[in-house]
Formats: structure tokens, C-alpha cells, sequence
């Protein structure tokens, strides 16, 4: 054989050697491309992946705060999905072979049949109505698991060394819970919400019990007699005013001047808290925050505002987070104040973003953002509009869609007891131009809402509990759709026209009979409790609750809360407002134990 047939017969043996090689790594390329993991941080990297039928896992990741929706596709129950998404709304509308949540904002179930696993702490879950879940297992801490109306969980499978999971369902709902040895439940929500467990010796209470439902307190109390007369509640309102309770009457022409503004304002004292989250807060940055307050200046002048969004009321001009080493709550906030809360304006910081405001109910640094300036005509106008109940006030917290004259239709996140000033026969929503100022937009009421002032009766009263249940618990009502446990009390008041103080230590001193359970025996606070009409608060140090009644003996209340309910192996974690008996707490230390006063709002 000659060199050049031999060099052909090599070439062509190379050739199918790498053709072959080419083949078979081809496939097993092709066989990786379909199960490896493909990561996507879009609404559209997403949605292609979720088209693509060889993709069989993916992993959406992304710190973005944004809202993304998962389709649906028929390829997708093939499929593996993995969700990291820490700050995002994820609403979900597809049916896959599994869902991992390993982090999650909040987490919308719009489709039935999924099979999900939530990995991560404080996931919000929400299924829509009617939807159906084949089987949720939670393994992190602080769940809440909404269940719409008619919608269904057939395995509710809480993992071992889960805690604090609260589950509200829905009229219609039903959920089987399948609980091991370690984890903790609460259980609130309608009792026409079908609810079995099984395997649950953690489970404190369940709020399918008759108890444990509004319903049964409108039974219980058996009529809706009238607490107090619109002419009643704008005597008491005076009397609040003027009592040092901590209600300030923003109509009057209180003379202010720089000296007393800056007391005001070191009337704060900055928190003994070391921590912005996780790390110690250096000098530097302390001293930065105080010295924004601006207090070199004696540059003053009173001017009137309106807040033209939520906003919030701080200690001092930052937003920094100031915290303790459990990284719990942001000491620097005070309070949330609603939508178009009239307002004193009296300093100004030093880097010009924030506003030293007084409001009916609470002082303090306000972004300059949240609030229109305005003549002191138009702020009258308000203040009286709130003082003689021409309002129109929602009793429920949420979204609110509101017709315009000129923009159409204007959406407004809304707390329960938020007062819009009625003119004639429409809402003035406050707006807030590009120079700062305030101006008006008219709106009509809106059809499918009651926004009226309610008569204050057991039976309103009661709705509005009903309607607080669910609450997040929000520490100075830093998110615009929580609240803590004073605030839900001054809110749902609010609604009747009654202004409470914000706060429990002042709630307190107002101008209703005040009883004491202190230094009496526990039959004697036992037998004052059970005369006690529905709708008296009660009180204890740090807490403040709205008490019902008596069942079986037993004093029932609605509160927004965190850790009030004792189990042999630890605490269950609510976070909301709850209906619970007294008899809650840490063993040894109850709610019933700490209740000092009552406070009879009649």
C-alpha cells in the first residue's frame, strides 16, 4: 500500500472518529441543556423559559422589588421551579411538577394542582378563591397562609422545628393540616372554613371553635344597642383635647416659637440601641443624625400641610434602620400617619428632606415628600371637616379606587379609620405638586363602599374587629398595611368619629372611667371582667386590647400582637390581630395576669 492510500485511510478513519465523538457529545449536551438549571431574573427570561420545552428547571433569582407573573403553559407540569426572589410579589398562574420557595416577598397561588414547599422565614402566602393546592410544606419560621373563599389545601404539611405559621381561611375554605412533633400553628379565620387536623399535639388553639369567631359574639351579645350618641363622642373628643391625654387641638392658635420648637424636638432622647440590622451603628453616624435636626438655626416659621400619601412619624430626621441585636423592630419609628392627616409644620432638617410636624395625635420628622404645603385656610377647612365628622372613612385596610373629575381613576392604599374630607358631594384627595405644595383633586365616593361615619353600636363594633382580623402586626405601623396593637384600637375608634392618643400609655388617661384590676385577687378581676361591657379596653404594660366578653368563665379580647399564645414546647408567634382568650401567654404569665386596667369606652 502506498504512503498517499495510507494517509487517506487515516484521514478517513479521523473522520468518522470525530464525527462520532461530535454525535455523542452533541447529545449529551442536548441531554444537559434540558436538565440543568436555568437561572432568570425577568419577566421575560422567565416566560421564555416556562415556553421552552427543554428546559425542565428553573431557577427564578432577583433582589429587584418587583412584581412578576409565572404563566400558564402547558409544558410548565413538566417542569421544576425554584423561586429566590426576597423582595418581590410573585403571582404564580401555572401548574409545574414542584414549586420551591427558598425566598419570596409575597407569593400569589393563582393556579390549582401545584405541589409547593416554602423554604424561607415571614413568606406572605396567598391562595386565590376557589384555587386548589395539592400539598404546601413549610419548613421555615413565620408563615402566614391566606385561603381564600372556597379555595382548598388538601395537605397542609408543617415540617418538623416550623413555628409561628398563622393560617386564616376564608368562608368556604378548607384545609387539612398535617403537623409534626415540633412545629407550632395558629389558626384564625371564618368559622365557616372547614379545617381538620391531624397529628398536631403543638396546635394551642384552633379558631374554628364557636369562640373564637366574630359571628358568635354577635350571637352572644344578642342585641346592637348604642353605645354612645354622635353628641356624646364629640363631648368626649372635647374633653380629650383639653385633658392632657395627648390629643392636641390643631384649631387653635397656639403660639409657637423656636425655643419651645427645639425642646420638642429634644424632647426625643436618642434609643439605647446599638445596631442598623446586623452591624453596630458607628458615632460618626449618630452624630450625623443629630446634628440633622437642624438645631443651630434660629430660623423659624409656622406653616400648615397635608399629608399627600402614608408617611411616617420618626424620632429623628433618618431613615435609618435602629435596631437591637434580635434586628426586630426600627426604634427610630414612632407612628404611620394616614392620607391626608392635616399637619403643623414648625422645622425644617438641615439636608432640607424632612419636616418637624405636629399632628392631632403625635409629633415628630416626616419626609418632606409625604406632605403638600397649604394655606392656613385650607388646613381650617380640614380640621374642622375631621373635628364635625364631614368625612368619609373606610373600615377596612386595602386598596381603594377612587373617579375623578380630571384623572380618571386614582388608586389609594388605605388604613381602616383614614379621614378624606367631604365637600358638597365629593372627596378632596389631597395631592402634592412639583413645588411642594398641596392641591386637591375631586373625587366621587366610591359605589361599592360605605364610607360614612359609623353609629357607634355593639354590632358596628363588632364588624370592625372582624375587619381588623388579619392585621400584620407592624411595629409604629412602619408598613402602611399593618399596624400594632394601639393603633388598631385608634382605628377602628376612629371610624365611630372617637379620637383616641396613638399611644397605650395615653390612651390610658382619656376621658372614660377608668377601672383598676391591680392589687385584687383573681376571682375579684374575674368577676369585674364579667361586667364589663363588650368594647371596654383593657390594659397592661406595652399592650393594649378590645375585650368581647365572657365564655365558659373565660375573658375573650381582639388585639394585634406578637408572642401571646404559651405551649408546652415554646411560643406561637401571631404577628396580626388575633381573637384570643386572656388565659394566653407564657405559662405563669398570662394576659389575665398582666391586665392592670380597664378603660370603659361608654
Amino acid at each position: 500500500m502506498g504512503i498517499k492510500r495510507k494517509r487517506n485511510v487515516v484521514a478517513l478513519y479521523l473522520f468518522f472518529a470525530l464525527t462520532v465523538t461530535f454525535i455523542v457529545l452533541s447529545v449529551k449536551a442536548s441531554a444537559n441543556a434540558s436538565s440543568e438549571t436555568v437561572t432568570v431574573s425577568t419577566q421575560d427570561e422567565l416566560t421564555k423559559a416556562v415556553n421552552n420545552k427543554n428546559i425542565q428547571k428553573i431557577l427564578l433569582a432577583t433582589d429587584e422589588k418587583t412584581t412578576i407573573t409565572i404563566p400558564a403553559n402547558g409544558r410548565a407540569s413538566k417542569k421544576v421551579l425554584i423561586i429566590d426572589a426576597p423582595n418581590a410579589e410573585i403571582i404564580n398562574k401555572g401548574v409545574f411538577k414542584s414549586i420551591t420557595v427558598k425566598n419570596v416577598g409575597t407569593y400569589n397561588e393563582k393556579a390549582s394542582g401545584n405541589v409547593i414547599g416554602i423554604k424561607a422565614d415571614g413568606v406572605v402566602f396567598k391562595l386565590y378563591k376557589g384555587k386548589t393546592i395539592k400539598k404546601l410544606t413549610v419548613y421555615g419560621k413565620d408563615a402566614k397562609i391566606y385561603a381564600g373563599k372556597a379555595s382548598s389545601v388538601n395537605e397542609l404539611i408543617c415540617a418538623k422545628k416550623t413555628s409561628g405559621i398563622m393560617l386564616n381561611a376564608s368562608k368556604g375554605a378548607s384545609v387539612n393540616i398535617l403537623n409534626k412533633k415540633s412545629a407550632f400553628v395558629t389558626v384564625t379565620g371564618s368559622s365557616k372554613a372547614s379545617i381538620t387536623i391531624n397529628g398536631c399535639p403543638d396546635i394551642t388553639e384552633t379558631r374554628s371553635v364557636e369562640q373564637y369567631t366574630v359571628d358568635y359574639w354577635r350571637k352572644s351579645i344578642g342585641n346592637d344597642k348604642e353605645i354612645l350618641s354622635t353628641k356624646e363622642i364629640k363631648a368626649v373628643n372635647e374633653e380629650n383635647r383639653n385633658n392632657g391625654c395627648g390629643i392636641v387641638d390643631l384649631s387653635t392658635d397656639k403660639e409657637y416659637t423656636a425655643e419651645n420648637v427645639k425642646a420638642m424636638i429634644e424632647d426625643y432622647s436618642f434609643p439605647s440601641k446599638e445596631y442598623i440590622h446586623d452591624r453596630k451603628i458607628t458615632d460618626d453616624e449618630k452624630n450625623a443624625i443629630l446634628k440633622n435636626r437642624n438645631l443651630e438655626t434660629n430660623d423659624f416659621e409656622v406653616r400648615y400641610g397635608i399629608t399627600t400619601e402614608n408617611g411616617s412619624i420618626r424620632a429623628f430626621p433618618s431613615d435609618v434602620f435602629l435596631t437591637n441585636e434580635k434586628n426586630l423592630y426600627d426604634y427610630l419609628q414612632e407612628t404611620g400617619i394616614n392620607y391626608g392627616e392635616p399637619l403643623i409644620v414648625l422645622w425644617e432638617s438641615s439636608d432640607k428632606e424632612w419636616y418637624f410636624v405636629q399632628a392631632y395625635d403625635y409629633n415628630g420628622w416626616i419626609r418632606k415628600d409625604s406632605v403638600g404645603l397649604c394655606e392656613k385656610e385650607t388646613f381650617d377647612t380640614v380640621v374642622k371637616a375631621f373635628s364635625d365628622g364631614d368625612v368619609w372613612c373606610p373600615k377596612k385596610t386595602g386598596e381603594t379606587e377612587f373617579v375623578t373629575e380630571k384623572d380618571g381613576t386614582v388608586k389609594k392604599t388605605l388604613r381602616m379609620g383614614t379621614y378624606i374630607t367631604v365637600s358638597g358631594k365629593n372627596l378632596l384627595l389631597p395631592e402634592r405638586d412639583s413645588n411642594g405644595n398641596a392641591y386637591f383633586v375631586k373625587a366621587d365616593e366610591p359605589a361599592d363602599i360605605d364610607g360614612k361615619l359609623m353609629k357607634f353600636t355593639t354590632g358596628n363594633l363588632l364588624d370592625l374587629c372582624e375587619a381588623a382580623l388579619g392585621t400584620p402586626y407592624s411595629w409604629g405601623d412602619i408598613d402602611e398595611k399593618g399596624m400594632d396593637c394601639s393603633s388598631t384600637l385608634q382605628s377602628i375608634y376612629r371610624c365611630f368619629g372617637i379620637l383616641l392618643p396613638r399611644n397605650s400609655s395615653q390612651q390610658i388617661k382619656t376621658a372614660f372611667e377608668k377601672v383598676s384590676l391591680q392589687e385584687i385577687s383573681k376571682k375579684e378581676k374575674y368577676e369585674i371582667l364579667a361586667e364589663l361591657p363588650t368594647g371596654t379596653v383593657l390594659y397592661m404594660p406595652g399592650h393594649v386590647m378590645l375585650y368581647l366578653g365572657m365564655y365558659e368563665g373565660l375573658p375573650y379580647v381582639i388585639h394585634n400582637t406578637t408572642d401571646s399564645a404559651k405551649d408546652d414546647g415554646g411560643v406561637i408567634i401571631y404577628n396580626s390581630c388575633v381573637l384570643t382568650s386572656l388565659e394566653n401567654g407564657v405559662s405563669g404569665n398570662t394576659l389575665f395576669d398582666r391586665t392592670t386596667y380597664a378603660v370603659k369606652i361608654s
